[in-house]
Parts: structure tokens; C-alpha cells; sequence
């Protein structure tokens, strides 16, 4: 893991979902039809998961050696999204 670090909260997507989640279950019941667009913001740099994500699998899974050189080595568009901080 390269500067790796657990998140503990559920991201900004998740009070918006709720609410899409909450308004697809109201307009269904009614009847009528009904559109709804939600624009997720997740995922994007940095992808940091979350702290029960972390817990469940370390320990369980090997995680992989990355040689910090090895970056010079990947795509440009994978450079970029790795040094995003």
C-alpha cells in the first residue's frame, strides 16, 4: 500500500443517494411516471476505502508489494491518478 489510509465516513454520495433511493420508492408507489438522474461523485482520486473495508480483509489478503520506481512504468493516466493526493 502506497500512503494508503481508511476513511470512516460513507462519502459525500451518501446522504444524495439516500434521498434518490427515498424519492425512486415514493414515485414507484404513486403510480405515475417518473424520472430521476443522480450524478455520484464517487469514486474518484483518492480512492481511500472505508475503515470496515480495511479491518475485514487485512489479514486475510496479502497485500501486493509496489515498488515505488514501478510508477514510472505505468500508463501516464495511471501516474496521474496515483500521485493525485
Amino acid at each position: 500500500m502506497i500512503g494508503g489510509r481508511p476513511r470512516k465516513d460513507r462519502g459525500a454520495d451518501a446522504k444524495p443517494a439516500a434521498a434518490a433511493i427515498d424519492f425512486i420508492r415514493r414515485q414507484s408507489a404513486a403510480g405515475g411516471p417518473w424520472l430521476a438522474y443522480f450524478g455520484s461523485l464517487m469514486p474518484h482520486p483518492p480512492y481511500v476505502g472505508r475503515q470496515e473495508y480495511f479491518d475485514d480483509y487485512l489479514g486475510r489478503v496479502d497485500l501486493p508489494d509496489v515498488p515505488e520506481a514501478s510508477l514510472e512504468e505505468q500508463h501516464f493516466v495511471m501516474q496521474q491518478l496515483r500521485m493525485f493526493k
